[in-house]
């Protein structure tokens, strides 16, 4: 039977490699629910699995599929789950209530649930007076355009989920179309493309709105322009010393 020694190089494997028993391990690249269907029932002794978070992570359409609210996909995962077998999944804290609550719809009992809590990250000492003044508050102005958008929206007859469907997302048009601090804008990609699909004429005030918020994205605010420079300063890229230096400015308190 061939084995695999998983230790790290330098170091002994915990399991000398002549006493590992079983198949060698298979790496499947496939479509999860697709490959699913093609396992027998009861035919797995756990699972173990970390799906998307559904959170839209900086608008990638691969984490706000759904798929970890797919009461379909977790009937398969018990569908081959031996009996007793047990699944453990990774979810975020703001979503994987509704994660629990379908693969509890999917014949799956509840037992608990385990908190992973980390820091990340090191503090560091702050200016609080630098940190206001860098502080920029667009919400109004994004707040401006979600209203414009919503009007623009309903008067093309489109629904936020169609247009989350244009770009594979799932629910980052309640972000353009709402007037909570949630508020958001489309990149200038994104809008030129809403603008092609929904067939609108984009007033002169909305134009200026997403090409000044995309404009200005991490920009410090004005207040931090108004501070006197009083030296220059480098970090390193990374902090390793070896990458090109970064120049920075620093201004007074």
């Amino acid at each position: 039977m061939a084995a695999t020694n998983l230790a790290p190089a330098g170091q002994e494997a915990l399991i000398p490699v002549e006493e590992l028993t079983g198949p060698e391990p298979v790496v499947h690249c496939a479509d999860a629910l697709n490959h699913l269907r093609t396992l027998p029932d009861a035919s797995v002794d756990a699972i173990v699995t970390d799906p998307p978070y559904e959170l839209g992570f900086l608008g990638k359409a691969w984490d706000a599929s759904g798929i970890a609210y797919s009461v379909e996909l977790w009937a398969e995962c018990l569908r081959v789950l031996k009996p007793g077998g047990h699944l453990a999944a990774f979810g975020a804290t703001r979503t994987y209530h509704r994660m629990a609550v379908a693969v509890e719809d999917a014949g799956f009992e509840i037992r608990d649930s385990l908190h992973w809590l980390y820091g990340t990250g090191f503090p560091k000492g702050q200016d609080v007076g630098k940190l206001i003044d860098r502080r920029r508050d667009d919400n109004p102005a994004r707040r401006r355009f979600t209203a414009e958008f919503a009007a623009l929206r309903d008067s093309v007859g489109w629904t936020n989920p169609q247009i989350d469907a244009l770009f594979g997302f799932n629910g980052m048009a309640q972000h353009w179309t709402t007037q909570t601090k949630s508020a958001a804008v489309p990149t200038v990609e994104q809008w030129e493309q809403l603008k092609a699909e929904m067939g609108f004429e984009a007033p002169i005030l909305v134009e200026g709105l997403v090409h000044e918020l995309n404009g200005r994205k991490n920009a410090p605010g004005e207040a931090w322009e108004d501070r006197e420079i009083i030296g220059k300063g480098h970090r390193a890229r990374g902090g390793s010393g070896v990458f090109p230096q970064l120049q920075s400015d620093t201004r007074s308190t």
